[in-house]
């Protein structure tokens, strides 16, 4: 029965102490850069850019450039950053 009594003690003073919580180490900005391909392009439109869909760390995104450019299927291009859930890219120079 004491050790029930003491085990119970010793989660409420946990609890009451609530250690601080774990900060992530990730840091976004160098998460979202680095080497994409070109999966998918979107029919051109009035858009002052490029717009389209790349393969990236595993997942497929939807990507645009800030300048109009030209890129085909299978291109690779560089990430540079984001627009919420829109990579933001540039072709690599040739």
């Amino acid at each position: 029965m004491e050790w029930i009594k003491s085990m119970i003690k010793s989660i409420i003073s946990d609890i009451i102490q609530q250690k601080p919580a774990i900060k992530s180490t990730i840091d976004y900005d160098q998460f979202l850069t680095g080497e994409a391909t070109v999966i998918a392009v979107e029919p051109p439109k009035q858009r002052p850019y490029w717009f389209g869909r790349v393969a990236f760390r595993g997942s497929y995104w939807n990507a645009r450039t800030l300048f109009p450019e030209t890129l085909e299927e299978g291109d690779i291009c560089e990430v540079i950053g984001n627009s919420n859930i829109t990579l933001i890219i540039r072709p690599f120079p040739r």
